[in-house]
């Protein structure tokens, strides 16, 4: 893959990039570890898998690097991997939990570009660390959103809610509040 071109100014660009594994068989991962490639303009990174050869698609149909993707990698996904932020190192999963990557599966990694008044270019770059040790169980990613919000003209200060209703016992291993545009605060609770 080669470098992608961010123009002086605009609006943020959300960016995958799709990534052949070219795995013989199924592994697991423990985590992921991004390098920015220009952290001048890069914002964030989230990555998925993707087992149906859509993320492909999507690639080869657009003539630039990557496709365009605000909100999620724009295909259905076998499952989140880790997403960075600026100042984030590695987190590895305990022993005997991963995510799991099969035979022949894409990665796809969606990068959000902010233009900082100068044309930039980026060549961000996503390692993966596989579990070593048997696997006993596979890290469920999962996310409460509202997909339906409306946001009355003129009010600054309305409230959404989203839930997501677990349907057995889980042990959470983080939490992630994100929200895009706009947006003031967020709070996060747990039922029982």
């Amino acid at each position: 893959a080669g470098e992608f071109d961010i123009p002086a100014s605009g609006g943020d660009i959300y960016r995958c990039f799709v990534m052949p594994t070219n795995l013989p068989k199924d592994v697991y991962v423990r985590a992921t570890e991004v390098r920015a490639g220009n952290r001048r303009v890069v914002h964030h990174v989230l990555s998925y898998v993707d087992i149906s050869g859509e993320g492909r698609k999507k690639d080869l149909a657009d003539a630039v690097e990557g496709y365009e993707c605000f909100g999620g990698p724009g295909v259905r996904v076998h499952s989140g991997l880790f997403g960075w932020a600026p100042g984030n190192e590695p987190h590895f999963l305990p022993d005997g939990i991963g995510v799991s990557l099969p035979k022949g599966a894409d990665v796809v990694m969606q990068v959000h570009y902010h233009p900082n008044g100068k044309a930039e270019k980026d060549k961000t770059r996503l390692g993966l660390y596989f579990n070593r040790t048997p696997v006993k169980q596979a890290l469920y990613n999962a996310f409460a959103a509202n997909f339906r919000m409306q946001l009355p003209a003129g009010d600054s200060n309305k409230e959404v809610h989203a839930e997501w209703k677990v349907p057995v016992g889980v042990t959470v291993l983080s939490a992630t509040p994100h929200m895009h545009t706009i947006g003031r605060d967020m709070a996060m609770s747990f039922k029982f």
